[in-house]
């Protein structure tokens, strides 16, 4: 839960701050970072907020995956609609986290595991050209079509997700529950 709060928290803050303020980069990756690991202590220890948030974050995951496959048979020019489609998809999935605690945060924790993944083989294999395609594709701009490297790279985020969930459903995530013995 720490992890999930502290990355999502991180990111968001950066985004804002970094388009709303003239912070320069130090300072501004300090604020987020303190921002980062309050929310993330709070994920931690306020389960229930902790399980929100982490639907919240697989919501979001899943919405940038469905514009990324989009975007093979279409251009979305309107900026409101990826933000609606992806505030939508991270509540319902933050809501069905309350439901479902077990199941949403293997899921949630395998597809941050390979998007950090996928993340780091970008920047050794071409210095962030796939996550710079995937930001432009959730805010709705033009660019540019990617090669034959960054598609390979991408490919390995599904694999590594369903990796991740299978390793976590049949091996480490039995017989533990969020929900305290009664």
């Amino acid at each position: 839960m720490f992890l999930c709060g502290l990355l999502y928290a991180t990111f968001v803050t950066y985004v804002i701050c970094g388009s709303h303020t003239s912070l320069t980069m130090w300072p501004l990756l300090g604020v987020s970072l303190g921002v980062g690991i309050f929310i993330g202590l709070l994920t931690m220890f306020v389960i229930h907020c902790g399980l929100f948030l982490c639907g919240f974050t697989f919501g979001f995951e899943v919405g940038v995956a469905v514009f990324v496959i989009i975007e093979f048979f279409y251009h979305i020019d309107i900026m409101w609609i990826p933000f609606g489609v992806l505030l939508g998809l991270s509540l319902i999935f933050a809501i069905t986290a309350l439901k479902w605690e077990k199941t949403i945060a293997i899921l949630a924790t395998a597809m941050i595991g390979a998007i950090l993944l996928v993340a780091g083989a970008d920047y050794f294999v071409e210095e962030f050209v796939l996550m710079l395609y995937i930001w432009k594709r959730i805010s709705a701009k033009n660019g540019e079509k990617l090669c034959l490297y960054s598609w390979i790279v991408l490919g390995v985020w599904p694999l590594m997700f369903i990796m991740g969930s299978l390793i976590q459903f049949l091996k480490t995530g039995k017989d533990f529950y969020h929900k305290k013995s009664k």
